[in-house]
């Protein structure tokens, strides 16, 4: 088994913070992150506020005009927030500065 690094810890931790904040609101969970000149979102999009699924990971590069949704979960409660943070993790290991922002908006 291999150790883990200081970006899996950091990972895990947001995982499960964002976890409990999941079942403290009902924001939706949104990075925005930037680095180099360029702008990246990533949002969890719910179908149902009450029970967290189905959701979609959506990601939004608004530099280049594209959308996608890169995880979907039809019956996992927490999947797309885990992928969410996963993605955020990932793009600050490439430069950008993620931040975590708090929203009504459910897209």
């Amino acid at each position: 088994m291999k150790p883990m690094t200081c970006k899996n810890i950091i990972a895990l931790l947001l995982y499960g913070l964002l976890l409990a904040m999941n079942a403290a609101s009902s924001y939706a969970h949104e990075y925005q992150c930037r680095g180099g000149g360029v702008e990246r979102i990533i949002s969890v999009e719910y179908e149902s506020t009450s029970s967290g699924v189905p959701c979609a990971v959506r990601y939004d590069k608004p530099d280049e005009g594209g959308t996608s949704y890169p995880w979907r979960a039809q019956n996992t409660a927490g999947y797309c927030e885990e992928k969410a943070a996963l993605l955020a993790t990932q793009l600050e290991g490439y430069g950008f500065d993620c931040t975590r922002v708090e929203s009504d908006d459910k897209h």
